[in-house]
């Protein structure tokens, strides 16, 4: 079975992809973060890369491999979508045809990134991964909760490990950068599970070339659906007192990739393709919110000590993220952090997990 779809991948992709190995290079925009940071695909985004200021409103989206369409469209300029969003067609040293879309980006900052982006890949391609990767399902993804690995890789150095107060722009900064991590690994296997990763992926390829307003239509709203999600995230937790408030961005972060992971990734596509008061998505963060709230003390008081999965352990975070702490225990274990007793509290959250 796998062979047959890789020989229908080989026959639907060859004539325009030019695959490369595991991604090594990165890309810098000055004043813009990366979504991911790599050449990684971003299925849900029909990207490979997104990158975003600080305060959210201008970004700039990169997809490669695009096939050539029956007709050539132009190259090298500024073509209009919606709004103040522009999208330019380059090729890079191989002759591939790629494109880079601005949203909401000043026309001198417009050219000045379109010739950084242009110069670095007329040097050489960039290099991403094997088609191949996004197609076949990660078994293990779902479950395993790897790719929540807090570090400096998903939260900018500038804040990780930081204590301080941060001012809710950084905090909503660093939040993204989480929710990039969480969520890339496991969406391979909900496009395997769709039966639509194949005809999802070249209608996203061809959609750039054949409808281009309809497809960033597509990628804007992705983007701005996950940013309502953290923005949610966020405003939920604020409603939680004081002791979240000061709660280092550290626990906070790796209480949002709890959460992510425990909800499986059909839920989770719903973060970009439906925002964060859809249906089940929001019942299943409100559930989180309100476990959270009757470990109020607790959760605080450990988040001081250290990261949250290094002082509780990651089954703990998974287990209680997932509902699977009963409301008796959960009253036992804020009960004794409240009278001065954690060590007890933290016997009664890991026994029998």
């Amino acid at each position: 079975m796998r062979s047959l779809l890789f020989a229908f991948i080989g026959f639907l992709f060859c004539s325009h992809l030019a695959l490369g190995n595991t991604p090594t290079q990165t890309f810098r925009l000055d004043g813009f973060t990366a979504f991911q940071g790599h050449f990684n695909p971003i299925p849900v985004l029909n990207a490979h890369e997104v990158y975003y200021s600080a305060n959210f409103q201008s970004r700039v989206f990169l997809r490669f491999n695009l096939p050539e369409g029956k007709t050539l469209s132009p190259e090298g300029e500024f073509l209009p979508l919606i709004d103040e969003d522009y999208l330019v067609y380059l090729r890079d040293k191989t002759g591939t045809r790629y494109a880079v879309i601005f949203s909401n980006v000043d026309p001198a900052s417009r050219v000045r990134i379109k010739n950084q982006i242009e110069s670095k890949f007329k040097q050489a391609p960039p290099l991403i991964e094997s088609v191949s990767n996004w197609l076949i399902p990660n078994s293990s993804a779902e479950s395993s909760t790897s790719s929540c690995a807090l570090n400096g890789t998903l939260i900018p150095n500038h804040i990780a490990g930081s204590v301080k107060a941060l001012s809710e722009q950084e905090e909503t900064q660093a939040l993204f950068k989480v929710l990039s991590g969480c969520t890339s690994g496991f969406f391979q296997g909900l496009w395997d599970a769709s039966g639509g990763m194949v005809t999802g992926i070249a209608k996203g390829a061809y959609g750039l070339v054949t409808d281009p307003i309809g497809s960033w239509r597509s990628m804007k709203s992705g983007f701005e659906h996950a940013y309502e999600f953290i923005r949610h995230f966020q405003t939920s937790m604020k409603r939680l007192g004081a002791a979240f408030l000061k709660m280092p961005l550290q626990a906070k972060a790796e209480l949002l990739c709890s959460f992510i992971t425990s909800i499986g990734a059909g839920i989770a596509l719903t973060i970009f393709t439906a925002g964060a008061g859809a249906g089940e998505l929001a019942a299943q963060l409100s559930s989180f919110i309100n476990r959270i709230s009757k470990l109020s003390e607790f959760l605080s008081y450990f988040s001081k000590l250290g990261d949250l999965k290094a002082v509780l352990g990651e089954r703990f975070l998974s287990v209680f993220a997932k509902g699977g702490i009963t409301a008796e225990r959960l009253e036992t274990i804020e009960t004794f952090t409240h009278e001065g007793i954690p060590e007890l509290a933290k016997q009664a959250a890991l026994c029998g997990i």
